[in-house]
């Protein structure tokens, strides 16, 4: 046994007694001479001091009954058991009547001073159990109807027969009742059709069996809501209540319907001339097998472009493998992309697959293709014109059938002319060149490309926004977007944070979209444009490299890489 006890007794010779024998099986004990000093020794245990009382009937002072109820008041859970001299039905009715577990008679016996006190300390700790359980459940509940009310949402806390437990204005109001009689309402009585009731039932029964949230949504007098439905703990430990969250989606169902209509290959968006052109291309190059160059500055959708080239061609059904050159170091970068055999370099503890493997049968992409060292440029080449590699280590010839896809945002012909790039891979990539188009020439997709990234967030967020109002749309239209689609992203993402639901302000966008800037100027060419790319995104961050590579999606390393190729210190 284990535990602690206190033995309230007059009689030194029995606290002693009784002390042993309990000692003997493991108890700590504790002795008081009487009703004051047991008391006292009580209150400054504290709660889960003692796990239980051993005391008897007849003291000096105050008498064990009294030491009985005080204690009862003090710590409610804790089992006393009396002791007393006068074995009779009164005494015992006594003591029970004033919340004794259980009464020992003197001689107290060995074996029923130690079966009495197991029962009693088993008692004690299923006591504390429930009541720890009930407090939890409890907070639990308090911690729910707390969440039901912060809620912009209908919610409801119901029971699993469909009773409401609980309600928060926002479903009174959508249900058509005062708040004060949403307790006890069934879930007939909500005024639901009898389809939609019946589904609603078998949703909730769903939750509950798998003991996790279920969503579904539904439609009701022209309005969409999203329903989420969520077991929770009933006070008998077991999931018998749900919380039930209904947001109103029809904004975003709605703009769903626009932006459905705008869309492209692979949901890419846009209606300009220039994506027109590149979606034709790309439908072009769904029927042929050939490699392919997509130019364009960061953040304009190469990768985008990349999968909706993979999802046109006969290669769908296989694996498309990305790989962003950039973010890999030179010593690595071959290993990643032929493989490699146990042994070929320090670490390489087992035999691996490379990426292109690892595309067999499909696409692999080549992000930042421009940044790739020369060493691996020559087997990129050979690769390219036979499919034959080598993995890392192994003189064996392997081959895989792969259509690659290479993204520049580099000036390739001057990295040629600067011997930076073999000629001969540049002309072996550019069989077909898809450019990119930058977000300043097609300004007239950007309303739909920001009511596409509000509805993204806003979903994530779990917020009703429906998009940009008229004034933060002038401002979107004004800004040049170094950055591109990708920047146009990360401003939406930042506007859904600050706005709180329905049309994102001018307020909510970043703030060095509000700043007035220099109005860009007509490309003259890759390299300038890449120059002005690269300078404008160090001013933004004021010169801050680590902030520039991120605002422009690079690595720091190829943004080093490129300053350096455009004398930029």
């Amino acid at each position: 046994m284990k535990g602690r006890v206190l033995i309230v007794d007059d009689e030194p010779g029995i606290r002693s007694s009784f002390g042993f024998l309990l000692r003997m099986e493991g108890l700590e004990t504790h002795e008081a001479d009487g009703c004051e000093s047991a008391l006292l020794a009580l209150e400054e245990a504290g709660e889960g001091g003692f796990d239980l009382v051993l005391a008897d009937i007849l003291l000096r002072g105050p008498s064990g009954i009294e030491l009985l109820e005080r204690a009862k008041e003090i710590r409610p859970l804790l089992p006393v058991v009396m002791v007393t001299g006068e074995p009779s039905v009164d005494t015992a009715a006594a003591a029970l009547r004033h919340g004794a577990f259980d009464y020992v008679t003197k001689p107290v016996e060995r074996e029923t001073l130690l079966r009495v006190a197991a029962r009693a300390l088993e008692h004690g700790a299923l006591l504390r159990s429930e009541a720890c359980l009930r407090r939890e459940l409890r907070t639990r509940e308090e911690n729910i109807r707390a969440l039901l009310n912060a809620t912009t949402e209908s919610a409801l806390l119901m029971t699993r027969e469909g009773i409401v437990i609980y309600a928060n204005r926002v479903a009174a109001e959508r249900i058509g009742l005062p708040l004060d009689e949403m307790p006890g309402l069934r879930a007939e009585d909500m005024g639901l059709a009898s389809d939609v009731l019946a589904r609603r039932k078998d949703k909730a029964e769903e939750a509950f069996a798998l003991g996790r949230p279920v969503r579904f949504r539904d439609e009701r007098l022209g309005r969409v809501y999203l329903n989420s439905y969520y077991p929770v703990l009933g006070e008998e430990g077991s999931a018998e209540r749900l919380a039930i969250f209904a947001q109103d989606i029809t904004r975003l169902t709605n703009l769903e319907e626009r932006l459905r209509e705008r869309r492209g290959p692979a949901g890419m968006i846009g209606v300009a001339p220039a994506m027109q052109q590149v979606y034709e291309r790309i439908e072009q190059l769904g029927e042929v097998d050939s490699s392919v160059l997509l130019a364009g500055e960061s953040g304009t959708g190469k990768e985008l472009a990349a999968a909706a080239i993979h999802a046109a061609s006969g290669r769908s059904g296989g694996p498309l493998v990305k790989v962003n050159c950039a973010a890999l170091a030179d010593s690595l970068l071959d290993a990643e992309l032929f493989g490699h055999v146990r042994g070929a370099f320090t670490g390489a503890v087992r035999d691996r697959v490379g990426r292109i493997e690892a595309a067999a049968g499909g696409t692999l992409f080549l992000d930042e293709i421009g940044d790739i060292p020369l060493r691996t440029q020559q087997k990129l080449l050979r690769f390219l014109e036979n499919r034959e590699y080598e993995r890392v280590g192994d003189s064996r010839t392997l081959e895989a059938d792969v259509r690659v896809v290479a993204a520049t945002n580099a000036d390739l012909p001057a990295k040629v002319a600067r011997g930076e790039f073999r000629e001969d891979l540049y002309y072996r990539l550019k069989v077909m060149v898809v450019r990119m188009p930058s977000l300043r020439e097609r300004a007239e997709d950007i309303p739909a490309l920001a009511e596409h990234f509000a509805l993204e967030f806003a979903q994530a967020f779990g917020k009703d926004i429906s998009g940009p109002d008229p004034a933060a749309l002038r401002v979107l239209q004004a800004h040049s977007w170094p950055g591109n689609v990708r920047e146009l992203r990360h401003a939406l993402e930042h506007a859904c944070i600050l706005c709180p639901g329905g049309e994102i302000g001018a307020e909510h966008l970043p703030r060095d979209l509000l700043s007035p800037r220099a109005p860009t100027r007509p490309a003259t060419g890759a390299g300038e444009d890449e120059r002005r790319e690269l300078l404008d995104a160090l001013e933004r961050t004021n010169w801050n490299k680590s902030q520039a590579a991120r605002l422009l999606g690079i690595s720091r390393g190829s943004l080093y890489n490129r300053l350096r190729a455009h004398g930029i210190a």
